[in-house]
């Protein structure tokens, strides 16, 4: 089991795949004449960006941010240096824009704890140790796929070799542990971790943390947000003018 920060940002993937639309003029017909004799036809690789929900083709288009250059700008560094079926997901975190985060800032008012409010300010920005108008890409998964479509997820280890290859960063790792079976002392590990100031900024709290199991028979991972963060969101979410911005991107 590994156990990695969550980080309060957009999901973002970037991948170096096989287009699957209708190739156009002298490509398509030559696929369609070595069909017919029995070859193989010409894959047409490229890289496509997507949120979670969307693939961003050329970044024509996103589901909620109307300024989506800062996508590019996290994962610019990525284009042109994947391995052909490779697919790298993460979170982008911090500001679209000068005085724009990617995600709202919470009223830590709300809570009504004195100490956190003292802490952090009553207004709470997920800047993740980031400058106004940076942002920042975490990846927490990579995949790899073949002309088939069948894909296998590297192993935390593989993701952290990758990253380090690719000189980009990857989700904090907090602890990695052979569970033993014990679920009370998995969840207390998991209750002492999700508390508490951000890892990479101590301005904000954590949103939480990210379970990841790996076994021959599993290969699944979970999250787990904070009392603090579930209460902000929640009380984000009453309102009804408010988007969540994590589950429209």
């Amino acid at each position: 089991i590994s156990i990695s920060s969550k980080l309060h940002g957009t999901s973002a993937r970037l991948g170096h795949v096989i287009d699957n639309t209708k190739l156009k003029g002298l490509r398509n017909t030559l696929n369609w004449l070595l069909g017919k004799i029995g070859l193989k036809r010409v894959d047409n690789w490229k890289y496509l960006h997507g949120s979670r929900n969307v693939i961003l083709d050329g970044l024509a288009t996103d589901a909620y941010y109307e300024d989506d250059t800062f996508r590019r700008r996290a994962v610019g560094k990525l284009e042109g240096n994947l391995y052909k079926g490779e697919v790298v997901y993460g979170e982008i975190v911090g500001y679209v824009s000068s005085g724009v985060p990617i995600m709202s800032s919470q009223d830590t008012t709300t809570l009504k704890d004195k100490a956190i409010e003292k802490q952090y300010g009553p207004k709470m920005t997920y800047s993740y140790g980031l400058a106004d108008g940076e942002c920042e890409f975490y990846i927490y998964r990579i995949a790899m796929g073949n002309e088939d479509g069948k894909t296998v997820d590297l192993s935390w280890n593989q993701v952290k070799a990758r990253c380090s290859e690719l000189g980009v960063k990857h989700v904090s790792e907090l602890i990695t542990f052979v569970y033993d079976g014990n679920v009370e002392t998995l969840r207390q590990t998991v209750e002492t971790l999700v508390e508490g100031n951000s890892i990479l900024d101590s301005r904000h709290i954590r949103e939480g943390v990210c379970i990841r199991v790996e076994h021959p028979l599993m290969h699944d991972t979970f999250k787990h947000k904070s009392f603090a963060f579930g209460v902000l969101e929640g009380f984000l979410k009453e309102k009804e003018d408010v988007v969540d911005r994590e589950e429209a991107s």
